[in-house]
This record gives structure tokens, C-alpha cells and sequence, in this order.
């Protein structure tokens, strides 16, 4: 995406060393200064390669072997589930096209106005499932995820399938961190 700025002649200055969701929008943010229409045309170009190529990486991405048996697990034990995600619903929906029968509620790029790591994507979930988050643990792999936990103030549980380390997990706010998710379920986990 830093490319594709550049290409739109937004100086690399203007975006840094942001994520590709806020390097899309720092560089229409700069556009609209000089022209809302060439800013229009380089936030649809830019939302068609973000979703053209999450659905690419997604026809390629299967959910780690635990991941139906536990979140199916999690809800015979009346957990409620929520999902929330930086990527687009089509391509979740690609990878796990069962996810409404798994989770109570999925939060995707489309579905939000403050996107992770802002704690508010959590916190919309939070109330769509009715918890608050002292009664919430939040689960990812990623050093985003632990930021944005522990900017809500949650219990926050690193996983080490992603491409953070458990010290890079630590450092980013995990209380817990495991080596894979089947872990997750003997913990004795907060209710709502």
C-alpha cells in the first residue's frame, strides 16, 4: 500500500510507518488538500486492492485445526463469542464461511468506524455481546491485539501463532501468553 501512496505522489512522510488500513487513510486525508476527486479516486483504488488482496489470502487461509472445536466448546459452555478483525467480511467469511453459527458476533473492517487497534472496535463488541470488560478476555496473536486489550482495560491472552513472539506479546500487553490455542480451553476464563 506504501506503493501505491507513493504512486499517488503522497509523500511517504504523510503515512510513516502505519499499518495498510492507516496508510490509506493519512494518504486521502493529504489528497483532499489538493483534490477531493483524485483523494476519492485513491481511496476506492486502494479499498479494491485491500479487499482484492484479503480475499486472494484468504482462498489460501485455513482456521488453525482447534479453532472450530473450541469456539464450539466455548459455546456449549454459554460463552459468548465475538470476533473482531481488521479484515473485510467477505473474506472471513471465505475462510470461515460457518462463523455466525460460531460466534454470537463478527466485527469486521466494514462493520465499524474505529478499527483496531482503537479499543473502541472492542468495546462495540463488548456491548453487542453484553459484557463489560472486566468480564471479557480477548485473544490474538498479534502485537496489535494485545495494545488494543489492554487500552480497554481487559484480561488480554497472547497466542503464539502469529508472527509475534511470547516476549514481543508480553511487551505488547498480554497477561498470558500460550503456544497454541487448544490451550485455551481448560483455563477457567471471566463470565459475563
Amino acid at each position: 500500500m506504501r506503493a501505491h501512496a507513493i504512486a499517488a505522489r503522497v509523500p511517504a512522510q504523510v503515512f510513516g510507518e502505519a499499518a495498510i488500513v492507516e496508510i490509506v487513510s493519512a494518504a486521502e486525508h493529504w489528497l483532499k488538500q489538493h483534490s477531493a476527486a483524485q483523494a476519492a479516486a485513491y481511496r476506492a483504488a486502494a479499498d479494491a486492492l485491500i479487499v482484492d488482496f484479503e480475499l486472494a489470502a484468504a482462498t489460501d487461509a485455513d482456521p488453525f485445526e482447534a479453532c472450530r472445536p473450541l469456539l464450539a466448546a466455548l459455546r456449549r459452555g454459554n460463552r459468548r463469542i465475538a470476533i473482531v478483525t481488521r479484515n473485510c467480511r467477505a473474506a472471513v467469511l471465505e475462510v470461515l464461511p460457518e462463523v455466525d453459527r460460531l460466534v454470537d458476533v463478527l466485527l469486521t473492517r466494514d462493520d465499524v468506524t474505529r478499527l483496531k487497534p482503537d479499543p473502541a472496535h472492542l468495546h462495540d463488541a463488548f456491548r453487542a455481546v453484553g459484557a463489560t470488560a472486566r468480564q471479557a478476555v480477548l485473544v490474538g496473536d498479534g502485537q496489535m491485539d494485545m495494545r488494543m486489550g489492554r487500552s480497554a482495560n481487559t484480561l488480554c491472552i497472547g497466542v503464539l501463532s502469529g508472527s509475534s513472539g511470547q516476549g514481543a506479546l508480553f511487551d505488547a500487553g498480554a497477561d498470558f501468553v500460550l503456544n497454541d490455542i487448544a490451550e485455551l480451553l481448560p483455563l477457567q476464563l471471566p463470565s459475563p
